[in-house]
């Protein structure tokens, strides 16, 4: 159980590093601003201004003694690290300036239709104005697809608490075959797991096949163990005939029949000891 809750601790602090990133990007593209001016008797506006991501506000602000926006750029670094912010400002009567947003900065475009409207709005003088630049729908949409897949991601690791192991699959010994080759198919399974990491792979001929009785059945896929004779080629060295025993499923067998060609790994101490890989055709 320890080892299981370490996985979950170690899954948890990845889900959450890979979706505070993807959710930093996407959030801050993907707020929203909203501003209203209200006129007031001496000329000026007092407008109101709230940054909300998903329907949630962030920030809020207010600014007395409007008379219009200006627009500037502020950029940082250089070269392909170099970036910009678009910043929006409110101008009072005093030549004093409040940023509209910390957030709403990355859409050039959209900072300047946002200036230029509002800026049109008070030269008319208009009672009351209300804008709201709201994100592209995709870009929501991608928000709220990250929001699911980090729920998925957090639910499976949770769910990986309470898995059980997986049994080994349970062997089938037909009473019928020789109790030798039974037994020497269970000896060697023990041998081959080292074969199978450090061995060293070669292209094979298949010359002899032989069910040696001994059959699993796991959730409805059944596999036989045989004993395979092959021509071994090995890439450096002289070709060597040599027998292995390999469990194969029942609808693969046509694929190791004799003259097909494989890959194997063998021992380069003790050339008798080969595993079956895979097949080459």
């Amino acid at each position: 159980m320890s080892t299981k809750i370490i996985v979950f601790i170690l899954k948890v602090v990845v889900i959450f590093t890979i979706g505070a990133t993807i959710f930093g990007t996407l959030g801050i593209f993907s707020t929203s601003l909203h501003a209203t001016c209200e006129l007031q008797n001496d000329g000026t506006y007092t407008c109101q201004t709230r940054d909300t991501l998903l329907g949630f506000t962030f920030s809020k602000n207010q600014t007395d003694q409007v008379v219009g926006l200006e627009q500037r750029v502020k950029c940082s670094g250089s070269g392909s690290r170099k970036g910009c912010s678009y910043i929006s400002e409110f101008v009072s009567t005093n030549g004093g300036k409040v940023q509209l947003s910390q957030l709403f900065t990355t859409s050039e475009s959209q900072v300047t239709k946002l200036v230029s409207t509002i800026n049109g709005l008070m030269k008319t003088k208009s009672t009351s104005i209300t804008y709201t630049a709201d994100p592209s729908p995709l870009l929501i949409f991608s928000l709220y697809l990250s929001i699911f897949l980090f729920i998925a991601a957090m639910l499976q690791a949770f769910l990986g608490l309470f898995q059980k192991n997986k049994e080994n699959k349970p062997l089938i010994v037909r009473s019928d075959y020789p109790v030798s080759r039974r037994n020497a198919f269970i000896d060697f399974e023990n041998e081959t797991a080292l074969i199978r990491e450090s061995g060293e792979e070669a292209f094979a001929t298949i010359l002899e096949v032989e069910d040696i009785g001994v059959a699993i059945k796991h959730e409805n896929k059944e596999a036989s163990a045989m004993r395979l004779k092959f021509k071994v080629t090995p890439n450096n060295g002289m070709p060597f005939e040599s027998e292995t025993y390999s469990m194969i499923a029942n609808g693969s067998i046509k694929k190791f029949s004799i003259g097909k060609k494989v890959y194997v790994k063998f021992d380069k101490r003790n050339l008798e000891k080969v595993v079956l890989i895979r097949s080459a055709e």
